[in-house]
């Protein structure tokens, strides 16, 4: 009708049916009475949006959604460990998002308890769910994050493990140097512990990140290691990850000393490999274990190699924050966290400057 107006509100399209979300209306006679007829139907149309897409399975948004962005969003490695993560919702993939409510979500840990499943892989999983929750929230599929209202399980900081002084001695004196494999292992663990690195900072040195002279390696990458064939450099964990080491003669020594032997082999880039490739985490694994064996020494993984170094580190004097920065944190309350366990004998150490330390003179008359 001539002098009229018309509106027409569109929200694009529906995710399930794949038809297009808008409304149409004319016979307005003026421009504010369109307007409000809009905006109404426009927060109306949102409701009922939510309410269609609210049918979709838990399984298809992440395939379909979740996913697809995460992997735009995160390192290769955090999504690989996301991937697996997922393997473990999987009492949520059949479930309507709508229907995830937080005693749904109590139902699943009571599960996974049952299952006995740690506390600290539980508080995992459901991290990762929340996240899931939180991008389905974003985009209006639910209208809240039932994880994050459910609340997470209790995670108990389990005991950091090291080894002393004494038992990394025994360890490191199982090893012939004389044969090539142990004498790259032998280097292998003694930088570990000397140095705190992460097991992915070690891997990525080149020879290029030591220098001899001024006594120090410079740590600014790590590696990413599927298998042989698909393996990647990638940045560190943290900005303030990227940091210059000082290291001790000795250290270098043996360092030098694995240059030379390396050299016979080829020309190799990576330190601490005799093959051209970035040496295995598993293989350091493993012969850790073995070697450990030999001299009757509790097993640890070789992450705690870094926490030995850290223990160490404190005992030797090393303030909290010198150790925050030696060992790359990004934050002084993960090294306060993490590492608020000392050797026996540094407890003791410490127990023992307290004598003496206030002097009280004490009068010969009786107490009263």
């Amino acid at each position: 009708m001539r002098g009229t107006y018309y509106a027409v509100v569109s929200l694009g399209f529906d995710d399930i049916t794949g038809k297009r979300i808008q409304k149409k209306k004319t016979g307005f006679t003026s421009q504010v009475e369109a307007q409000k007829w809009y905006d109404f139907t426009k927060a109306d149309l949102s409701r009922s949006s939510v309410q269609m897409n609210s049918t979709m399975s838990f399984k298809t948004f992440v395939d379909k959604y979740f996913m697809p962005d995460y992997k735009t969003r995160t390192k290769l490695q955090t999504y690989d460990v996301g991937v697996a993560r997922l393997k473990r919702l999987d009492y949520f993939f059949d479930r309507k998002l709508s229907s995830i409510s937080p005693i749904v979500i109590q139902d699943w840990h009571n599960s996974l308890l049952k299952e006995n499943v740690s506390m600290s892989y539980i508080y995992s999983l459901h991290q990762f769910l929340q996240i899931i929750l939180n991008f389905a929230e974003k985009l209006g599929l639910v209208s809240r994050n039932n994880a994050k209202v459910a609340g997470n399980v209790k995670r108990s900081r389990g005991k950091v493990d090291f080894w002393t002084i004494e038992e990394f001695t025994a360890f490191i004196q199982t090893f012939n140097q004389k044969r090539v494999n142990e004498k790259l292992m032998f280097t292998v663990y003694w930088f570990l512990f000397f140095t705190g690195l992460r097991i992915g900072e070690l891997q990525a040195l080149t020879w290029k990140d030591i220098d001899f002279e001024e006594k120090w390696v410079y740590i600014h990458k790590s590696i990413y290691y599927r298998n042989r064939k698909n393996w990647k450099f990638t940045d560190t964990k943290t900005q303030s990850s990227i940091r210059k080491l000082y290291l001790d003669d000795d250290t270098l020594k043996y360092m030098r000393e694995w240059k030379e032997v390396q050299e016979q082999i080829g020309k190799i880039d990576f330190i601490f490999s005799d093959n051209g490739l970035p040496i295995v985490k598993n293989r350091v694994n493993k012969m850790l274990i073995r070697h450990a064996e030999k001299v009757n020494i509790k097993p640890i993984r070789v992450h705690d190699l870094r926490h030995s170094h850290a223990s160490l580190m404190l005992q030797l004097g090393m303030n909290d924050l010198e150790l925050k920065n030696r060992l790359g944190h990004s934050d002084i309350s993960i090294t306060l966290g993490v590492y608020s366990h000392l050797h026996p004998t540094a407890m003791r150490s410490v127990a023992d400057k307290f004598n003496g330390l206030v002097k009280v003179s004490v009068s010969d008359s009786e107490i009263s």
